[in-house]
């Protein structure tokens, strides 16, 4: 997706959230005096059977709700001081709990070995983030694309380019 288009799909996003966090219902003001914004994240359908998952929507979401889900990089930014342990421990209560609200447990791939691929329009992808075990389903056909957060990182020549 290009830069333009991004923009208005977060733009469509955030119209529709209505300032609301789609997850927790949290109202998110969108100043830039409390740089407290709606993100704008993705949804997936999960074949765990097959290890892979489809692109569904988009939907808003707080801060919170965003670091929540992506446990790893609010990890990251802790240990890189860049949030205190006390909003550390906030959001994990906070998501710990709508989860125990609705019922639900935090689901972790614990097995590394076999990760899930993303399948979009027919073509296999995976991030870097573990670049062993990329690069194993690179050599099979799947296609490596870029994690912010992956510490190390793989030669050019092996991540993904977008055709045209």
């Amino acid at each position: 997706m290009g830069e333009q288009a991004w923009r208005e799909t977060k733009k469509t996003v955030q119209a529709r959230a209505n300032h609301n966090c789609e997850i927790c219902g949290r109202y998110v003001p969108h100043t830039s005096a409390t740089n407290d914004w709606l993100h704008t994240h993705e949804v997936y359908d999960v074949d765990h059977a097959h290890r892979e998952y489809t692109f569904s929507r988009f939907i808003g979401i707080c801060a919170e709700c965003h670091y929540y889900i992506h446990q790893g990089y609010l990890f990251n930014l802790f240990t890189q001081g860049e949030i205190s342990e006390e909003y550390l421990k906030e959001i994990v209560d906070k998501g710990d709990k709508l989860l125990r609200s609705m019922a639900l447990k935090k689901s972790v791939n614990v097995t590394i070995s076999k990760p899930y691929t993303l399948l979009y329009n027919g073509e296999r992808y995976i991030n870097d983030f573990y670049p062993e075990i990329a690069l194993k389903l690179h050599s099979k056909g799947v296609h490596i694309l870029p994690c912010e957060s992956s510490l190390k990182k793989l030669p050019e020549q092996f991540y993904y380019k977008r055709k045209g």
